[in-house]
């Protein structure tokens, strides 16, 4: 009896050893299994094969190989299905579009590993500056699929500090800068601007959202969380301190990209912010429809007929004029096609003569069209955007040939603002539009087969007039 006994003691031993070694605080570990060292050598330098990449996908056929380390993780999943990769000592980003194993990358892929990339029938891209590398889909830039990662992506065994990547800087310095973007980016003395405290990180349910982040001087930067990170949901904290991520630039706007809660460390009390006195832009003004500014996104969509917002479009908080909220227009597209139509706009001004807006970013290999439409709300006028670098006057287009009672569609042209907004104008003096509170209003089109990163605010008649009271 004393024998079974002793023998349930030590099983029951032997079976708490095993679970609490099995599990690390309150998550379960990575589990441990042997690594070799891959038999295999780097052939080019990721500098020869940044140099070849342009702003279309091309296919590399040679067997090459190439080597960085790791200093992303979606174990958190702030990053899905990419890893971003940067070298020694020359400091070259990487993004690698590639479908997550198991449980992520990061259980293959961690945070400081060496890896070794086989090039062979891969797709390169050069997109903001920063080497874009996966598959092919419908001509554009895609995820490397689950079933070839693992031949494509070798990881080694010893990863080393992520101290050894981390690049100290501020964000005046990102400002000027475009070779960190892609970079695993430090900042020290940083607060969330007031407007964001004790609001959750992320409060679209449907995307991602952007709080502004800002030193003493009043310099500013976009902290990006997705709705999917596991921290998203936590409360941005009343203090100052380091912030750590990858950064996104873009040609609109600059993003840190936390990895994980622990990159937010803010213990230390709040700082008084410089006032900064950048003038302010004039969008005095009319709005054309209700939620034309942005500000408030249940109503704008509110405004939208049955087809809705197309999922290019996004709400963008913070981005637009004066820290404001802006319409956002990010994805390569595939067809000409409506971002979105307004309807039954309400109390438009009589006799103005002119519509604008402001616009901020850029399009790969064509513009954009807008519809303006007429009394019936089925017809319309035309205006094309063509080729846009500067602020610019926009006449309504010819007539169709083929549909005389329509304006002429034509999305040639590229947007390129380098980084500033731009006032776009539509001249309406010889343009009888929609007054009568129903049917069509307000259509924005982009063109087929082009990059978009755009912003677009405040959407305005400029002219204040008497409101039509007839209705």
């Amino acid at each position: 009896m004393k024998t079974t006994i002793k023998i349930l003691v030590h099983l029951v031993f032997l079976l708490t050893y095993t679970l609490s070694a099995c599990i690390k605080s309150d998550d379960f570990s990575i589990p441990k299994t042997p690594c070799t060292e891959p038999a295999i050598q780097q052939t080019k330098t990721v500098a020869h094969i940044n140099a070849l990449a342009t702003d279309r996908p091309s296919r590399y056929l040679n067997p090459d190989i190439i080597s960085a380390y790791v200093v992303s993780t979606d174990r958190d999943k702030q990053f899905y299905q990419a890893i971003h990769l940067v070298t020694q000592p020359d400091s070259l980003a990487i993004k690698v579009l590639a479908e997550p194993l198991g449980l992520g990358h990061y259980t293959q892929y961690g945070i400081g590993k060496k890896v070794y990339l086989n090039l062979e029938g891969l797709y390169l891209q050069k997109r903001n500056g920063l080497l874009h590398i996966g598959s092919l889909i419908q001509e554009n830039l895609a995820s490397i699929p689950k079933a070839t990662v693992k031949k494509t992506i070798i990881p080694t065994c010893n990863p080393l500090s992520e101290d050894d990547f981390v690049v100290k800087t501020t964000i005046g310095e990102i400002q000027k800068s475009h070779s960190l973007n892609g970079q695993l980016i430090e900042l020290s003395a940083v607060q969330f601007n007031d407007q964001s405290l004790g609001k959750p990180y992320n409060e679209d349910p449907s995307n991602y959202t952007n709080r502004q982040i800002t030193d003493s001087t009043g310099q500013t930067l976009f902290v990006r969380t997705h709705r999917q990170a596991v921290f998203s949901t936590n409360l941005v904290p009343f203090h100052s301190g380091t912030i750590k991520g990858i950064l996104i630039k873009t040609a609109t706007a600059d993003y840190l990209i936390p990895r994980q809660q622990s990159d937010i460390e803010l213990n230390d009390e709040r700082f008084t912010v410089q006032k900064n006195s950048e003038p302010l832009v004039d969008t005095q003004g009319n709005l054309v429809f209700p939620g034309a500014d942005f500000e408030d996104w249940t109503v704008f969509l509110a405004q939208l007929n049955s087809y809705g917002l197309h999922e290019y479009a996004s709400h963008s908080i913070g981005t637009g004029l004066e820290n404001s909220n802006a319409l956002s227009i990010i994805g390569s597209t595939r067809k000409n096609e409506y971002l979105f139509t307004v309807e039954n706009v309400q109390r438009i001004p009589d006799g103005t003569t002119t519509l604008s807006f402001y616009l901020k970013g850029s399009s790969s290999a064509k513009s954009l069209s807008i519809n303006l439409y007429k009394a019936n709300g089925y017809h319309y006028e035309v205006f094309n955007l063509g080729t846009i670098t500067r602020d610019k006057t926009l006449k309504k287009a010819l007539k169709s040939t083929t549909k005389p009672e329509n304006g002429q569609a034509d999305y040639s042209g590229t947007i390129d603002t380098k980084g500033q907004w731009v006032k776009i104008t539509l001249d309406l003096r010889d343009v009888r539009y929609n007054q009568t509170g129903k049917e069509n209003f307000f259509s924005l089109k982009v063109g087929s087969n082009s990059d978009y990163n755009l912003l677009i605010d405040d959407i305005v008649f400029e002219q204040k007039q008497a409101y039509r009271t007839d209705k």
